[in-house]
C-alpha cells in the first residue's frame, strides 16, 4: 500500500538508473513517515497490533470497524456479493496522483518448444470475454487496453454493476491510464532479498519506534549491497 504515497512523493525503492537504494531518500522517508504519523500521532489509523484484529476490506467496512480503507480494486467483488453500500475515490495525493497497477504476470520462455502452441493458450487466458464473469462480479480486470479506452467495451465491465459504484470511472479507470505507476516486483531486480532487508525495519516505523530516516538509514549499506539493478532500463 504505501508504494502509492513513496510514487505520489517523487520517491522510488530504487533510483532512475538501477544503482542506488531509494527509500532512504527525502521523497520515500516523508512518505513513510506520513503514513507512520496517521497510527502514531493523529490515531486515524489503525496501529500493526490493531490492524491484528481488524478483518477482510469487505467485514472491516461492514461491520464498521474502520470508515474507509486502502485495498485492490478486487475488494469491491466482496462488497458487492454482500449488498453493501459503499464508493470508491482517488488515492490520496501527495505531489502527484499516482496508483500502483499490481498484477498476474503472463510470460513464454523463449526456449519453448511450442511457441505458437504457448501463445495461442497466452490469448486465451487473457481474454477478458473468456472471463467476463468474473470481470462484471468486481474480482479482476481485464488486461487489454482497449477494454479501459474504447467506450462500448469499457461499459461491459463497468456499467450497472454493483461492484462498480458511481466512482469507479473516475478513480481507478482514469487514473490507472493516466497515473498508473508498475508495481516494484516488476522492476526491481532482487526485490525479495531488499524487501527482507526492508520491512523488519518499516515495522519499527509503523510501532512509532523509529522514524522513518533511523530505520531506513539503518539497513540502508546492507540494503544496497543487495541492489541488482532494474529490469525496465538497459544496461
Amino acid at each position: 500500500m504505501y508504494s502509492n504515497f513513496i510514487y505520489s512523493n517523487g520517491g522510488d525503492f530504487i533510483s532512475a538508473d538501477g544503482k542506488t537504494f531509494g527509500l532512504n531518500q527525502p521523497e520515500a522517508v516523508e512518505a513513510l513517515q506520513k503514513i507512520s504519523d496517521l497510527m502514531n500521532v493523529h490515531h486515524v489509523s489503525p496501529s500493526p497490533v490493531q490492524s491484528k484484529n481488524i478483518p477482510a476490506t469487505n467485514v472491516a467496512l461492514q461491520t464498521k470497524k474502520v470508515a474507509m480503507t486502502v485495498d485492490g480494486q478486487w475488494a469491491s467483488a466482496g462488497l458487492a456479493q454482500s449488498k453493501f453500500n459503499f464508493n470508491v475515490g482517488v488515492m490520496p495525493v501527495m505531489k502527484e496522483p499516482v496508483t500502483t497497477v499490481v498484477c498476474g504476470m503472463f510470460s513464454i520462455f523463449k526456449s519453448t518448444k511450442h511457441p505458437q502452441e504457448t501463445w495461442e493458450l497466452l490469448k486465451a487466458l487473457l481474454d477478458p470475454e473468456a472471463s467476463i464473469d468474473m470481470l462484471t462480479a468486481g474480482t479482476w480486470m481485464p488486461s487489454p487496453k482497449d477494454w479501459y479506452t474504447d467506450p462500448a467495451l469499457l461499459a461491459k465491465w463497468t456499467e450497472n454493476l454493483d461492484a462498480r459504484p458511481s466512482g469507479y470511472k473516475e478513480a481507478i479507470v482514469d487514473v490507472i491510464l493516466t497515473k498508473g505507476h508498475q508495481t516494484p516486483t516488476g522492476y526491481v531486480k532482487n526485490f525479495n532479498n531488499i524487501m527482507d532487508l526492508v520491512n523488519p525495519a518499516l515495522d519499527k516505523v509503523w510501532l512509532g519506534q523509529q522514524t522513518a530516516q533511523e530505520a531506513m538509514d539503518s539497513i540502508a549499506a546492507k540494503a544496497q549491497a543487495q541492489i541488482k539493478g532494474r529490469r525496465d532500463i538497459k544496461e
